[in-house]
């Protein structure tokens, strides 16, 4: 999995996914998910995520349980997946928005 560390202006950190997210890289994604909650980065660019399935929603539940305590934001997530996050009941969980920080439109669900 190609994962990235960026900073938007004013935005803080953010970790960048890319590719698809199914069962057979569920270690990756934990990894990945393991080393933003170490490093308390909070946003997670999904813009380049083409599919997730439910091992990939196991890791982000996992993960977002144990960042309890804050506010998690999953950016640039494509329609499918935003509509797929709220049939999981997701947008209760995280903030969640098509659009990426830099984006005019930028907002939250």
């Amino acid at each position: 999995m190609a994962s990235q560390l960026s900073a938007p202006p004013l935005r803080g950190p953010m970790t960048a996914l890319s590719g698809k997210f199914d069962i057979y890289r569920a270690e990756e994604l934990r990894a990945t998910l393991k080393e933003a909650e170490d490093r308390r980065i909070k946003t997670i660019d999904f813009s380049d995520v083409s599919f997730v399935d439910a091992a990939s929603l196991g890791c982000l539940a996992g993960w977002k349980a144990r960042m309890a305590d804050m506010e998690v934001r999953l950016v640039g997530v494509r329609p499918h997946i935003a509509r797929l996050f709220r049939i999981v009941g997701f947008d209760s969980l995280f903030s969640i928005s098509e659009q990426l920080p830099d984006d005019p439109h930028y907002s939250f669900v």
